[in-house]
């Protein structure tokens, strides 16, 4: 995928650790090194829902044109990078499945 393209309707913002919202966490819990991702999330969630509720009332049209129809789009018809590896690659599922089905070999 082109750079320019991950910019544009995904949601690195969340992800990326050089973004303002993981930036702003880290550095929230820079004195608690023992907090699970999962807490620190859930303490910013608020903040962040809040946030983006606010940037949506604001502006919604550029919100619809570069968020909402691009994801849209993307939900309907997926980069073939996210379906040209099923499972990330590994065989977990497919030996959960496998035995749950009583199935003796993958064909």
């Amino acid at each position: 995928m082109h750079q320019q393209e991950m910019m544009i309707a995904n949601t690195w913002y969340m992800w990326d650790p050089k973004s303002p919202l993981q930036q702003y966490m880290f550095q929230k819990f820079k004195k608690d090194s023992t907090a699970h991702i999962l807490k620190k999330w859930a303490s910013v969630g608020p903040l962040f829902s809040e946030y983006g509720a606010y940037l949506i009332k604001q502006y919604p049209v550029t919100f619809t044109q570069y968020y909402l129809v691009p994801n849209t789009m993307k939900y309907y018809a997926p980069p073939v990078e996210f379906l040209d590896t099923y499972n990330m690659g590994k065989t977990v599922l497919r030996l959960l499945v496998n035995n749950g089905l009583g199935l003796n070999r993958v064909s």
